[in-house]
């Protein structure tokens, strides 16, 4: 979708309340998979108005933080100036058509893939993002259970979409990503990837908490 679609999203704030007790779980098991040891350069994707990026920032040292929508990242950046979080950078980007700007030890990814509408561009994304990670960076993502992916569960049904099921075999497909710890909810799923050739051991962990708001 285009930059005026996604302003037009935006129009009103807080279109999708983000200060939901659903959201803000799913933004806490996010978080849980950042690497403690201070990942010294961040983009997050996609930040929309900044409610996780306020938390991100208290984590990541030197972060950028992104979105399609000038409206957004106008907003995002105001929470954060709020919140104390000066060191926080701001751009606009669509990394579904631009590449990253650099290299980075950490990726933050997340709701915003199911909008690449072929798995051809799903692949491109998925590229896009692994070779914009230093050897051993992580990419941190959290997508929907689309239950026409996976009818043998519960999700949603979104219709046309990609779900984490595909996203995960985009990004495993690359050949530059392994998937090392997974938090698996009735309804998403969080993941942490790191960019390696070692082979890792992989971390499911089942949680209850995933109904939606």
């Amino acid at each position: 979708n285009s930059v005026a679609y996604w302003d037009q999203v935006f129009e009103t704030e807080n279109p999708w309340a983000y200060d939901s007790p659903y959201e803000q779980h799913k933004y806490e098991q996010t978080l849980d998979l950042v690497p403690r040891d201070k990942p010294r350069r961040g983009i997050e994707l996609a930040c929309a108005e900044g409610h996780f990026t306020a938390q991100l920032a208290a984590v990541v040292d030197d972060l950028l933080a992104t979105d399609i929508s000038q409206t957004a990242v106008s907003r995002a950046a105001a929470r954060c100036r709020a919140s104390g979080h000066d060191h926080v950078k701001f751009d606009q980007l669509d990394f579904f058509n631009n590449p990253l700007p650099g290299m980075f030890d950490l990726i933050v990814c997340s709701e915003v893939l199911y909008e690449a509408g072929t798995r051809e561009k799903l692949d491109q994304i998925a590229h896009n993002i692994a070779t914009h990670l230093t050897p051993d960076g992580v990419l941190v993502t959290a997508h929907i259970i689309e239950v026409t992916e996976e009818r043998d569960r519960s999700g949603f049904d979104w219709g046309g979409v990609f779900g984490v099921k595909s996203i995960t075999d985009a990004l495993l497909a690359t050949g530059e990503l392994q998937l090392e710890v997974e938090i698996e909810c009735e309804l998403y799923r969080v993941q942490r990837y790191r960019r390696t050739k070692s082979p890792l051991a992989k971390d499911v962990r089942h949680e209850e908490m995933g109904s939606a708001p």
